[in-house]
């Protein structure tokens, strides 16, 4: 199940043919949709989770997030600037109380987990494949 910014549809649609693999798309909005949690998917991709509205919306998300995780369904969450936006995509991929966790819980007890997520479970670009950064003037 790909879940993304209504006006990302068409591109997923088309990138998944070309590679000749199907997964059901939908916008943020249609992901508060029961039924979802009922197909079984094995993986969960949201697409710049950092672009979800508010709300009820951001809601329904996390609820399907948390709901496919707890079945055995893999999240993976798609933001090119996932590091500046840990707090809003974090509880998507580890749930409220995991995500509390990992962040506060386990740097109190002297065993921080965040920085072994984000160095196990963030892929990045190399420097080779980004574009350059702008100088800062």
């Amino acid at each position: 199940l790909v879940v993304c910014p209504a006006h990302l549809r068409s591109q997923w649609h088309q990138e998944l043919l070309a590679a000749g693999a199907a997964a059901e798309i939908v916008d943020y909005e249609a992901a508060g949709k029961p039924e979802l949690v009922q197909v079984g998917y094995k993986r969960l991709v949201i697409d710049e989770p950092q672009d979800c509205p508010g709300g009820d919306v951001w809601l329904s998300l996390q609820r399907l997030s948390g709901q496919l995780r707890a079945a055995g369904a893999c999240v993976w969450q798609l933001c090119g600037t996932a590091a500046s936006h840990l707090d809003s995509i974090g509880p998507l991929l580890l749930g409220r109380r995991g995500w509390h966790v990992a962040r506060r819980q386990s740097e109190w007890r002297g065993c921080p987990e965040l920085p072994h997520i984000i160095r196990s479970r963030f892929l990045a670009d190399p420097p080779w494949a980004c574009l350059p950064r702008p100088a800062l003037e």
